[in-house]
């Protein structure tokens, strides 16, 4: 009964501002629950009653409704959804004049009401798949596997194809252009056009599993049967995240960050890709230069990830040996020296000239980290230890 409430309200609206003439929507016991006239909301129309029961319009002369209560010259319609009257849509007005207006009127409000079921529907869908998403992948594996394997046949989702995740990371910009005035279009509408870009970008699969985590992400589960598949996938991952940047740009969105977990052997393991995904995010705020795309299979990222992936008690044990570098005044001055000089491969005079120093002055410091460190400087080894703690 809400519902009909509800779109009775916004049909009547809908009517009013186009049509000439007050109408009217009455429910299957002849109610009326919207009317251009909101004092007539909440009245019996007994006309009505007989309008549903004759399954015919009815049309209300001047003279007959003097007979009748709450009974205004007009036209009155039923209305069908499902093959089966929901109410009485009623046009007031001089019978003549408005009869030409009922069928296309009542046409038009059985279409919105349509519509409107089918929106519904496709909303509720998505709906149903977020919360899935958000089981399978926030949960921190506390779940029922055949909880699981029920709800993914009520989706219609494969839960023994191994797959990676797809996070794109847009910002804000969905609640930023919903809020906009005046709105582009409904939060469905565009919140499907922009994940039929991301399936479109990454390879359209009739498996593929895409919906909106947040406001901020999106998630494609991708299908990948081996892991052939899954390296030919990742190495043409730059090039279709680049695509898909460039196709939400056509949406305005511009601040795009792409990344992808490994491959997992089921859906009960993808939560380890999302997890991968999410990691190298927010990796990716920290780095000086933050990059759109991210991957475990880039070296570069890899790279910088890297030192971060050391076990906690490892880097304790570690800092504990080089705490005389740490405590020393000028172990600021000292680290950018020594990073840069491994970053130069180990080549005094390329550092040296990097850093705008004389050779000697970097060699003087590179022995003072060996007399703090116990570190061979020309050692790729030892200057690795150093290197990956420094870069945390």
């Amino acid at each position: 009964m809400k519902e009909i409430v509800h779109y009775a309200q916004s049909t009547v609206k809908a009517l009013t501002e186009t049509l000439p003439f007050p109408v009217s929507f009455t429910d299957d016991n002849g109610i009326i629950i919207s009317d251009s006239d909101p004092n007539r909301i909440g009245t019996l129309h007994s006309p009505s009653i007989k309008v549903m029961k004759d399954a015919d319009m009815i049309l209300f002369e001047p003279d007959q409704v003097e007979s009748f209560e709450n009974v205004l010259p007009g036209v009155a319609v039923p209305l069908y959804f499902d093959n089966r009257p929901i109410g009485v849509l009623g046009i007031v007005g001089d019978p003549e004049e408005v009869q030409p207006y009922a069928n296309l009127v009542k046409r038009y409000a059985e279409m919105i009401w349509q519509e409107s079921r089918k929106m519904q529907a496709v909303e509720l869908k998505h709906m149903k798949l977020e919360s899935f998403l958000h089981y399978i992948l926030l949960n921190n594996q506390q779940y029922n596997h055949e909880q699981i394997k029920i709800y993914s046949d009520l989706l219609g989702i494969d839960t023994s194809y191994s797959r990676i995740c797809i996070i794109i990371d847009i910002g804000h910009y969905v609640l930023t252009n919903l809020n906009a005035e005046p709105r582009p279009m409904n939060e469905l509408m565009f919140k499907d056009k922009l994940l039929n870009c991301v399936d479109v970008a990454f390879g359209e699969d009739k498996d593929n599993t895409s919906s909106f985590l947040t406001s901020e992400k999106m998630i494609l589960l991708k299908p990948i049967k081996n892991e052939i598949s899954f390296k030919k996938f990742i190495e043409s991952f730059n090039q279709k995240a680049k695509q898909l940047i460039n196709m939400l740009k056509s949406y305005h969105i511009s601040e795009v960050k792409v990344s992808v977990g490994s491959r997992a052997t089921s859906l009960f393991e993808v939560f380890k890709s999302y997890q991968e995904a999410e990691r190298l995010l927010a990796h990716g705020d920290k780095m000086k230069h933050k990059p759109q795309i991210l991957t475990y299979y880039d070296w570069d990222v890899l790279l910088k990830v890297l030192p971060s992936q050391i076990d906690s008690d490892f880097k304790r044990y570690i800092r504990d040996r080089l705490y005389d570098f740490f405590e020393d005044e000028n172990s600021e001055e000292l680290s950018n020296d020594f990073l840069v000089y491994c970053r130069m491969n180990m080549n005094i005079s390329q550092a040296a000239k990097h850093l705008y120093i004389h050779r000697n002055t970097l060699m003087y410091r590179l022995n003072k980290i060996e007399t703090l460190t116990g570190l061979d400087t020309n050692d790729f080894e030892h200057c690795m230890i150093l290197y990956f703690i420094l870069r945390q």
